[in-house]
């Protein structure tokens, strides 16, 4: 990979309290946090209270930036007012973009979701140039206008977008997504119950996809680019990887699926432009999961 060797030197992360972005800090060293909260890595941290005002990193020399501000909760977002999803997904990147357009950067980083594919006419794999349909709820559309906002500024330096799919890892915090809820419903109960085994989906390891965002830094290339394992997983395989792993049951509601059937993307654009492909197996990713969270009983 392009980026192996690379330490994150010349590199300021926003938003390294997250779930992403804690992952990205810890895997490079040298990196710089920057924002409201101190991450909890070692990594060194500049209070920046307000994303409108970067003058605590005037005297900071860096020419890489990662932008990784925002809510996974997407769900909360379809019910909020349109301004709240825009908020979150749209403005902070802007915000960033306006001061940071006369620096001489060599790459912007930004993530977004593959949640924007029509999963009703994309074929599969889905591809950067997959249509899209960023209008079926409020999240997805600040996503898009987030995108397209921060494209704007390729005019001055590469911006790259990040369309990340159904991340999981080792995360002492609350999430919504399968493997969290999973999981957190063995810790506390003993057992688990899941909707339905029959979805397949694409699941990515927060390191690999942390690894990806650096690897899209350093390069210094622009555009989107899709980021995941790259094979459609079933509900079922990854309950029963976990089933397996915890010595629990997880049963099934066996209710109707929502969604499409089957959804996975095709990164080999991310792969070309950084050498990017994932470390981790499932089973391998899941066992690391599971054992974070037995070791801090979360």
């Amino acid at each position: 990979m392009i980026a192996d060797g690379w330490r994150g030197e010349g590199a300021v992360l926003f938003g390294g309290s997250g779930f992403v972005g804690t992952s990205i800090l810890r895997l490079f060293p040298e990196m710089i946090s920057a924002g409201r909260r101190a991450p909890v890595t070692g990594n060194r941290h500049i209070t920046v209270a307000d994303l409108g005002d970067l003058g605590a990193l005037r005297d900071v020399a860096f020419d890489r930036v990662i932008s990784c501000v925002g809510t996974s909760r997407h769900v909360e977002l379809m019910e909020q007012p349109l301004t709240e999803a825009l908020a979150m997904h749209m403005m902070p990147s802007v915000r960033l973009l306006e001061q940071l357009r006369d620096w001489p950067l060599r790459s912007f980083v930004r993530l977004s979701t593959v949640l924007l594919y029509d999963e009703t006419r994309a074929e599969m794999p889905v591809t950067e140039t997959s249509p899209i349909e960023p209008y079926r709820n409020r999240y997805l559309l600040s996503q898009y206008m987030g995108e397209q906002a921060a494209h704007y500024y390729e005019r001055y330096f590469p911006v790259a977008t990040v369309r990340l799919c159904n991340l999981f890892g080792p995360w002492a915090g609350e999430r919504t997504d399968l493997v969290h809820e999973v999981v957190a419903q063995l810790r506390r109960d003993g057992r688990a119950t899941v909707r339905t085994r029959t979805p397949e989906r694409d699941f990515l390891f927060v390191e690999d996809a942390a690894r990806a965002v650096g690897a899209l830094a350093f390069a210094g290339v622009g555009g989107v680019f899709n980021a995941g394992a790259g094979e459609p997983v079933s509900v079922g395989r990854i309950v029963d990887v976990l089933s397996a792993l915890s010595g629990c049951p997880v049963t099934s509601k066996d209710a109707p699926g929502r969604g499409a059937p089957r959804i996975w993307v095709d990164s080999s654009k991310l792969r070309g432009a950084t050498g990017w492909t994932p470390r981790y197996s499932l089973e391998e990713a899941l066992a690391k999961t599971w054992g974070a969270s037995d070791a801090s009983g979360n």
